[in-house]
């Protein structure tokens, strides 16, 4: 959902799954990208950090490091 672009139902989606299984680290992945998108960097970190937490060792891992760095280097700009 979260690829075509429907992020309410990626959202709700991610929401469920984290309520059935709050170690699955994809949901947050989902939920820290689609905050990002929506202008919610707070929140994005938030999600992104626990995904990190979850899956250190994830392919994608390096990639939201980045990602989540870039975020906060923004977010100590603002302040």
């Amino acid at each position: 959902w979260y690829r075509i672009g429907d992020y309410k139902k990626a959202d709700s989606l991610s929401e469920t799954l984290i309520s059935a299984d709050t170690t699955l680290a994809y949901p947050y992945l989902i939920r820290g990208l689609i905050a990002e998108v929506k202008k919610r960097p707070q929140k994005a970190i938030e999600n992104l950090q626990k995904f990190i937490s979850l899956a250190p060792e994830a392919e994608e891992t390096p990639q939201i490091r980045k990602r989540l760095n870039n975020l906060i280097l923004k977010q100590e700009k603002i302040k």
